[in-house]
């Protein structure tokens, strides 16, 4: 069965990368239930070194030093061990990944909203082979800084940002998706 896209369908064009693959094999890692517990350590071992030692030396009487733990901790949360975290696992994953082929076969790959489902149209060489992917086959939704990931059971699509024109076209092609998969659950 050929399925064609209507031309007022919402659609990207995704040509990905190995270093987007990585990208995307980290954010799995990080969401990882044995990863959790680490990463929570990860965030809160720092600040509780340093309110420990504010203790340990007795300068917990001093209000400019225990401010100044105070915003060193708030910034290591919300910040510092946010990217650190995210670097330290994308560096895990590389050298993972060091004597295998990331990305074996890379073509680019068309995905289109449809009122029925998304058209995954996949374009090698040879040919272009084209499927449909019912909305409520959808299992979870993942948005990241550089990437939005659809779950279909194995099956991850992967939509890196940089294939929109825009901010706006990104959030807008991941609004309707995220609309119509949601529908298809609730109906």
């Amino acid at each position: 069965m050929t399925v064609f896209a209507p031309k007022s369908s919402t659609s990207v064009e995704v040509l990905l990368t190995s270093d987007e693959y990585l990208h995307f094999l980290a954010h799995r890692a990080e969401s990882e239930k044995s990863v959790r517990g680490i990463r929570l350590f990860f965030y809160i071992a720092p600040p509780c070194l340093l309110v420990s030692l504010l203790f340990f030396f007795n300068a917990s009487k001093n209000t400019w030093i225990v401010l100044s733990v105070l915003l060193i901790c708030v910034m290591w949360i919300m910040v510092v061990a946010k990217s650190l975290w995210s670097y330290i696992m994308y560096q895990t994953i590389c050298k993972a990944q060091k004597d295998t082929p990331v990305v074996q076969a890379v073509y680019p790959v068309i995905y289109t909203i449809q009122d029925n489902g998304l058209l995954v149209t996949e374009k090698t060489a040879e040919r272009k082979k084209r499927h449909l992917v019912p909305y409520g086959e959808f299992t979870c939704f993942s948005s990241y800084p550089d990437m939005f990931i659809f779950q279909r059971g194995d099956e991850a699509l992967i939509v890196p940002l940089h294939a929109f024109s825009n901010k706006d076209a990104a959030r807008a092609f991941h609004k309707e998706l995220y609309d119509k998969v949601t529908h298809a659950r609730l109906s």
